[in-house]
């Protein structure tokens, strides 16, 4: 189980990425590494028979890490009041093994969604964000991740 965070994270800010009709932010500093990692061992210890590409958050230590998940929504609601409605509605891990096994381009169902890196870049090779505005793919814009920084898009 996640141990309580002793005193509030620093503040953090939100860079603009994109604009128009593909808005996209990123935020530094997000999760700890120490909350990256025992989201991680949590996943890595899953039983064989849940779905590890998704893993819900509920699944992962009897729904240890939901609270963590809400801080981070917290953490980028109190940003500014553009993103004061957002709220936690689903929290999942996605685990991609490298051999081409990323999403092909999609919507997703929601307002907003929020992903945060839990393996350090120099872990792996690849696994930007693709942002595509148009069905042009010179159009497309590639995004990095970074240990415990946020992308919300």
């Amino acid at each position: 189980m996640p141990p309580p965070e002793a005193s509030p994270p620093p503040p953090i800010s939100l860079s603009r990425l994109l604009g128009g009709h593909l808005e996209a932010w990123a935020a530094s500093d997000v999760l700890s590494p120490s909350a990256c990692e025992l989201i991680l061992s949590a996943v890595r210890s899953a039983p064989a028979d849940v779905d590890h590409r998704h893993l819900p958050l509920e699944t992962l230590d009897g729904g240890a890490h939901l609270p963590t998940a809400q801080r981070v929504v917290e953490r980028l609601r109190a940003v500014s009041a553009y993103h004061a409605e957002l709220r936690l509605q689903r929290a999942f891990c996605v685990r991609y093994s490298g051999e081409g096994d990323g999403h092909a381009a999609h919507r997703d169902p929601c307002a907003f969604t929020v992903n945060v890196a839990l393996t350090p870049a120099a872990d792996f090779a690849g696994g930007d964000l693709a942002f595509h505005p148009s069905e042009r793919a010179d159009a497309s814009h590639s995004v990095g991740h970074e240990l415990g920084g946020a992308i919300l898009h």
